[in-house]
């Protein structure tokens, strides 16, 4: 069993994973808020804008790359205590950059630095939802979404207020540190792996992970190719303003973050493998009917179909990566952020090709065709230590405190073993 980092007085693992995974969606969501107002200061235009964005995924897919390493030799815990302590202190960085070029390094640095907390925080949440016997980790996506929509509404809401990015960035980043450093103590230490496991560090899948890669980069695809064409498609296919067109994001968006927090429920009624295959079905019908209809509510309704089928499948593919018997943890999900994330980035500009070739609509019809696709490979989410967990097999294998995490006696329980092995 794991060795536990926590101190009697700490948050339990659970309280403190859900933690992390919601400030780190506060602090994107910090980001995304005032890019308008940071990138206006500069001067950037549209094109501009986009160019120095990449600074900020290349740095997220560098970490992707070297954190397995780092999680190795210092454990998950460390690793997200440490990336998210450095995405607050490099947070007021990009409202202070003067220029483009600093500006780009602080994006870089940002990116790596939310990358790097994303893998560590998802090998912990991995780790904890073993300890608890049941499936957690949609919740915890969900949380993550939860934070971004919070922090940029907090974002618009200071920006009509006229207060600037950089005291905005700097008290976030204080009052997030004091929070990151204090959920960490709660953390659970890694299960060890051996000598050969830690000297890979890249993270690309190996053998073993490829169709869980695949997996991923299809869902990592069908996401962007929401977030980029979803508002598109309503204003310029089917005639409607842009503030129209805004709502079908919206309409996405809101219906992916309730299928998060209904997720875990799924995996417990369904198992992996179940809900896999349902939840890329739902997202091609989804999107065939939207696609198909003539009117904007029709196309909303579709998009919002698609939002919940998307959104059982991203959780769902790290926690099979992160529990697969041939592959330690940390390198099963930094395997799968890796191929999910080049998906994300893949997706909007492959399809805007397709588009320009055909038509916006044949283009996202492509991705129904993937996300059925998607469903047979679903087989690919079972593995042995990867089983469905249902209400009656997890009596007596955790103690679960009406809040979701672990009981003062179980966390006592944890520090002894790991006094006594030395």
């Amino acid at each position: 069993m794991p060795r536990t980092i926590a101190r009697i007085g700490s948050p339990g693992p659970r309280l403190a994973v859900s933690s992390l995974f919601l400030i780190t969606g506060l602090l994107a969501g910090t980001w995304i808020g005032r890019i308008p107002a940071v990138t206006s200061r500069l001067g950037l235009d549209a094109g501009q804008i986009g160019s120095l964005l990449l600074f900020f995924s290349v740095g997220s897919l560098v970490s992707f790359q070297v954190i397995g390493r780092l999680i190795a030799r210092y454990g998950s815990p460390w690793c997200a205590r440490a990336a998210g302590l450095l995405t607050c202190a490099a947070l007021p960085l990009l409202a202070l950059a003067p220029e483009r070029v600093s500006f780009g390094m602080a994006l870089w640095t940002v990116g790596f630095a939310i990358g790097a907390t994303s893998v560590a925080m998802n090998a912990q949440a991995v780790t904890v939802q073993r300890l608890a016997a049941r499936p957690i980790m949609h919740s915890l996506h969900g949380l993550f979404t939860l934070g971004m929509l919070v922090g940029s509404l907090i974002g618009g809401a200071l920006a009509s207020l006229e207060i600037g990015p950089v005291a905005h960035f700097a008290a976030s980043g204080a009052i997030v540190a004091i929070w990151t450093a204090a959920a960490a103590t709660g953390l659970v230490a890694d299960e060890s792996t051996g000598d050969e496991e830690k000297s890979k560090g890249l993270a690309f899948p190996p053998r073993a992970l490829w169709p869980i890669g695949a997996l991923a980069f299809c869902a990592g695809l069908g996401e962007g190719s929401m977030y980029d064409w979803s508002a598109l498609y309503v204003h310029g296919e089917l005639g409607a303003s842009e503030g129209t067109g805004a709502l079908a994001f919206a309409a996405f968006s809101g219906a992916m973050l309730t299928g998060r927090f209904a997720g875990d429920r799924m995996i417990t009624r369904l198992g992996p493998v179940t809900t896999m295959r349902g939840g890329s079905l739902v997202a091609a019908v989804g999107l065939i009917g939207g696609l198909a209809t003539t009117t904007v509510v029709g196309a909303f309704l579709g998009f919002a179909v698609v939002g919940l089928g998307l959104s059982m499948l991203m959780p769902l593919l790290y926690s099979a990566a992160g529990s697969h018997p041939e592959v330690a943890s940390f390198r099963g999900v930094a395997a799968v952020a890796t191929m999910g994330f080049t998906g994300l980035l893949a997706g909007p500009p492959v399809l805007g090709t397709l588009a320009d070739a055909t038509s916006l609509r044949a283009a996202l019809g492509s991705v129904a065709v993937i996300c059925a696709i998607m469903a047979t490979l679903a087989s690919a989410v079972r593995s042995p230590s990867h089983e469905p967990i249902h209400a009656g097999q997890a009596n007596g294998q955790a103690d679960r405190a009406g809040s979701g995490t672990f009981s003062p006696a179980r966390r006592l329980e944890m520090v002894n073993a790991r006094k006594r092995r030395g």
